[in-house]
């Protein structure tokens, strides 16, 4: 086999180490959020993939679902959303051991993405998140005070994902 072929074969493999790992999972969340218009509390279910495991700004996709009652206790569907999280960095080395009994890495977040608002009247908007506490495991992420904001034609809304869980299984 030639040097070039070799290498091809190489960088072909190590492209897909991301389908061996775990990478792909879904999460839920317990949030809220307040429109120009309306407040509503509930949670948010959706699906994630993290096809690399790097230790610096390492990319993951997300798609969610946001579901709740709103001031006048009626159910609603606000929002639909998709969006591109980057963690900023990883480390084993931060302050937060005591959350749990297992090691823990320690993993802040910005989130950016697509929002559908189904409040008001449909219509399309930006959305922006951070997530400053972040701490996964292998198979797990949790996330705690998570503030995010949307853009739309109706101006700026904003809210908290108070803890969101999201767990890797394949």
């Amino acid at each position: 086999m030639s040097m070039k072929k070799l290498v091809l074969v190489l960088l072909l493999l190590s492209s897909l180490n991301f389908l061996f790992a775990r990478s792909f999972g879904y999460f839920v969340a317990q949030d809220g959020e307040k429109t120009s218009s309306n407040a509503y509390g509930g949670a948010s279910f959706g699906l994630v993939l993290q096809p690399f495991q790097r230790s610096f700004l390492n990319p993951s996709l997300f798609v969610s679902l946001s579901m709740g009652t709103d001031m006048q206790s009626r159910f609603l569907l606000p929002a639909a959303t998709m969006g591109v999280t980057i963690d900023l960095f990883r480390t084993m080395n931060h302050p937060f051991m005591f959350i749990a009994h297992n090691k823990i890495a320690y993993d802040p977040s910005v989130s950016v993405g697509m929002q559908l608002r189904f409040d008001d009247s449909t219509r399309p908007a930006l959305y922006f998140g951070a997530s400053p506490f972040k701490f996964s495991q292998p198979d797990f992420w949790y996330e705690f005070c998570s503030p995010f904001g949307t853009y739309s034609n109706k101006g700026w809304s904003w809210g908290v994902a108070i803890f969101r869980f999201t767990f890797l299984c394949l």
